[in-house]
């Protein structure tokens, strides 16, 4: 042979591999050897497994590179895991480091479609190269299945080649299976039963405590592709009616479920555990402390009589607390016949928590408190309600002598009794503010504020001689506060400078303070206590006060030496001129010669006009000026005042007044004679007119100047 042919087969061979290698890419083994399912120690082919029960599987003797595998069950012995030939995936994923550890390690899983319709969750315990745990209920009686374990994960990949499959040494095959979920909780839970892997043409009776549920039938099922056969059931749970009377919670009764068969032969038992039914009544109502709420026991005594009692307090507001009533049911509290609340609306554990609730009003007293559900199933206990009295003032806070108004509310137990109303005026003494016999549960009077110390002050109700009424089983009094304010005011409020004395008196006042005195914001000196009912009184002389408004006001001890002084009362009073010499020779002096004072009208605005004068500028009337006509030539008229005469244009004539305007402004003038000026009495305007210079005159210092210029 051609030495060249000799070696050009194996370069030919040799240049070939690498197409034959994309033609037919080499596949490493992610897994290798299959796993052995065991049911109750044993590993016949097949195994007899009811369905929805557990089994294990030894991985032992398989390589699995990958760090996470899943579950699958598979109907079909094929060497790949593929969705859409039927197989399912129903577990996973577990970590290979859980499975290769001699320390077991626990698994809650939450199953994927179609095996969440199960209503459960699946539970393993994964290490030492085993994985033991829940195979699905929903399969089919006699059918093969395997178990495959893939190290791919499904969800992403739902077709997984043979190289990373894993298919068990022995086929399943499941024998009828049952499940009851859930099986404990309120009454009127859906418990839902399910039978799976039972004869196509079987139907089974459900009961429960001996009494008929259902007749249920089995049948096919498709779930997108995956086919089981069985039954689903769902019906409320029934009511055992149970309450806690005695004991601690919680406590339970078992619902007894079955699946018969045709031929009366019992082929599941399950137990459901229903709790009794608790109220818990707020801790406040139980006169302990904290927030919490504590257990009423059904048909217990906590009435006004017993040591411990549950107390309720009208107008009050509690919170209540449900537990094991009805499935998403409702309840109605009552006090004896009288509604409390309605409609309340429970939960799934037939629970509500902290519901508040509110004690109408009602005659103090035992009653049964009734906790009455959708089932008319009722759970009571006795309590103690009080009727609250109260008092309130309207407004809360003044000083003596101001008239209020007192609220009384809830006096239902009381209602023709004689009841006195007390006013704690000193620290140590009250007087009585009211006696009255009480006509309704509610009524209001009005009082007058006595004469107290300062501050918040302690009102309370009493019987005839004053000894203080109480209520309920802690025998709790019926008071309120009333804030007493200072008040000031001057007798007498008028006066004239004539050398006698008045006085300054105040009541309301702190009778712990010390008070500094001002007149006309000048401080006296001296600092001056109230007695213990709150009173003060200052004695001074009626001299030395210029005419007019002046205030006397107090000022705390404790605050005048403070960035923020402020006033802690006062009150004003009026001096009258009669007297007073500085006014007199104004008066006479206006009197002799208005002229001397320059006055001068500068302007007119509505009915006031304006007069400047050598006193200062001052606001008068219209009217005072006594204004006339005295002159018309066509529409030009000459004003006739008694500051002067104003020439203007007639705008408007009505009657006998014309309307003129002038200079100064708009100007209403009686029209008098064209002939000449007719003089009238001067006297009341110039009344007017110094009076009003007198209300101008603003200080002390303007009358000295006036009365220089008197003296000149």
């Amino acid at each position: 042979m051609d030495i060249k042919k000799i070696f050009s087969v194996p370069i030919v061979a040799i240049l070939l591999l690498p197409a034959l290698f994309a033609a037919f890419p080499l596949v490493s083994a992610t897994i290798t050897e299959r796993p052995v399912i065991y049911y109750n120690g044993t590993t016949a082919d097949p195994l007899l497994v009811p369905a929805g029960s557990n089994i294990s599987i030894w991985t032992g003797n398989m390589t699995i590179t990958g760090a996470q595998v899943w579950l699958w069950l598979s109907a079909s012995g094929s060497a790949d895991a593929n969705q859409d030939n039927g197989d399912r995936w129903y577990a996973g994923p577990f970590y290979m480091g859980d499975v290769l550890n001699a320390t077991p390690t626990p698994y809650t899983i939450t199953p994927p479609a179609p095996f969440n319709q199960e209503g459960r969750n699946y539970t393993y315990t994964v290490g030492g190269n085993w994985i033991n745990g829940t195979i699905p209920l929903m399969v089919q009686g006699e059918v093969d299945y395997w178990v495959k374990i893939t190290d791919v994960n499904p969800v992403t990949t739902p077709t997984v080649p043979s190289s990373d499959v894993g298919v068990s040494t022995s086929r399943i095959n499941f024998e009828g299976g049952f499940l009851m979920t859930p099986v404990s909780g309120a009454p009127d839970t859906p418990v839902t039963v399910s039978g799976s892997a039972l004869p196509i043409d079987m139907t089974y009776n459900i009961t429960q405590n001996g009494e008929f549920v259902a007749n249920v039938s089995v049948a096919t099922y498709n779930e997108s592709g995956w086919l089981w056969t069985g039954f689903t059931y769902t019906f409320p749970v029934l009511d055992l009616k149970n309450k806690l009377s005695s004991g601690t919670p919680p406590q339970s009764a078992n619902v007894t479920i079955k699946v018969v068969d045709e031929a009366n032969s019992t082929m599941f038992t399950g137990n459901f555990t229903e709790y009794y039914r608790e109220v818990y009544v707020d801790n406040d109502a139980w006169g302990l402390s904290g927030n919490a709420s504590s257990l009423a026991l059904h048909g217990g005594n906590y009435s006004c009589t017993q040591s411990q009692n549950i107390t309720f307090s009208t107008g009050g507001q509690y919170n209540i607390s449900l537990w094991w009533f009805p499935y998403n049911g409702q309840a109605n509290i009552y006090l004896n016949s009288i509604l409390v609340a309605s409609g309340i609306a429970l939960n799934e554990s037939g629970a509500v928590g902290n519901y508040t609730i509110t004690i109408p009003e009602m005659p103090s007293g035992s009653y049964t408190f009734r906790v009455i559900d959708n089932n008319n199933v009722e759970y009571n206990f006795t309590v103690c309600v009080v009727q609250v009295p109260t008092i309130d003032f309207t407004p809360d806070e003044g000083g003596c002598g101001d008239e209020v108004t007192l609220t009384f509310t809830n006096m239902a137990d009381w209602i023709g009794e004689y009841v006195t109303v007390w006013f704690n005026n000193t620290a140590t003494n009250s007087t009585m503010l009211a006696n009255l016999t009480v006509p309704s549960s509610s009524f209001n009077i009005t009082v007058t504020v006595p004469h107290s110390a300062g501050g918040a002050r302690y009102v309370f109700l009493g019987n005839i001689n004053g000894t203080p009424l109480t209520y309920g089983p802690s025998n709790k009094t019926i008071n309120t506060t009333f804030l007493v304010t200072p008040k000031v005011w001057v007798d007498p409020a008028s006066f004239s400078n004539d050398g006698l004395t008045f006085w300054v008196y105040g009541c309301g006042f702190n009778v712990t303070q010390f008070y500094f005195v001002n007149v006309d914001n000048q401080l006296m000196s001296g600092l001056v206590k109230s007695n213990a009912s709150g009173d003060v009184a200052c004695q001074l002389v009626k001299a030395g006060f210029r005419p007019g408004m002046h205030a006397v006001s107090f000022y705390s001890n404790d605050t005048l030496y403070t960035d923020n002084v402020t006033i802690y009362a006062y009150a004003t009073f009026t001096v009258a001129a009669t007297g007073d010499l500085v006014i007199g020779d104004l008066m006479d002096y206006m009197n002799s010669s208005f002229s001397s004072l320059n006055a001068k009208l500068v302007a007119i605005e509505d009915d006031i006009a304006t007069v400047q004068t050598t006193l200062g500028t001052m606001q008068t009337s219209i009217n005072n000026l006594d204004a006339k006509v005295v002159a018309l030539q066509g529409d030009m008229a000459t004003v006739q005042t008694i500051l002067g005469t104003i020439n203007g244009t007639v705008t408007a004539i009505n009657g006998n007044v014309a309307t003129v305007k002038t200079d100064v402004g708009t100007i209403k003038a009686e029209i008098s004679s064209m002939e000449g000026f007719l003089p009238v009495d001067m006297t009341p305007v110039w009344i007017a007119v110094v009076l009003a210079l007198i209300a101008a005159i603003a200080s002390i210092y303007g009358i000295f100047v006036i009365r220089s210029k008197i003296a000149a």
